[in-house]
């Protein structure tokens, strides 16, 4: 169900990088354990490209919760079951960040760079901003901090992930 609504909502992925590996990632959304519903929000925000209502069609097909703040522009999605991940959405989608309480930048890193990998997306870092900032091929650049209001580059308890489309 997952992999048929992804390949729907976003078909233009498909030129610029690999769908199907990203597929098998968010099937992985529902996981509490571990790294995994991380990996798979970072492949739907991926496969969201930008766009909120795909992107959180993926979230809430696999169980997530929705909330939004229409004062604010932010849509928030939360893991039921699970008080260390959550995604926020800014900007009608051109943002999707991706927070774990639970994971560090190292280890976010580790699996971001495993995911892009996998799915055959051409990264290459971008230069003149603080801390580690990576652009792929769809034009998204992809930044690694710690989770806070004034991020640092690296926690050995947090992490934030930014995907900033450029729609």
């Amino acid at each position: 169900m997952l992999r048929a609504l992804a390949l729907t909502l976003v078909p233009s992925l498909a030129t610029a990088q690999e769908p199907g590996p990203l597929n098998l990632f968010i099937t992985d959304l529902d996981k509490v354990e571990g790294t995994r519903a991380l990996t798979g929000a970072y492949a739907a925000c991926l496969l969201g490209a930008g766009n909120a209502e795909a992107t959180v069609a993926l979230f809430t097909t696999a169980g997530w919760a929705r909330s939004d703040d229409t004062e604010m522009g932010v849509t928030e999605l939360t893991l039921p079951g699970s008080d260390t991940f959550y995604v926020a959405l800014y900007d009608n989608g051109a943002v999707c960040s991706v927070t774990s309480t639970a994971t560090d930048t190292a280890t976010a890193r580790l699996e971001l760079n495993g995911l892009l990998l996998v799915a055959r997306a051409e990264a290459t870092p971008v230069t003149g901003v603080p801390c580690p900032t990576k652009q792929i091929n769809t034009g998204t650049t992809i930044a690694v901090t710690q989770a806070s209001q004034d991020p640092v580059c690296d926690d050995p308890t947090n992490s934030d992930t930014r995907f900033t489309f450029s729609n």
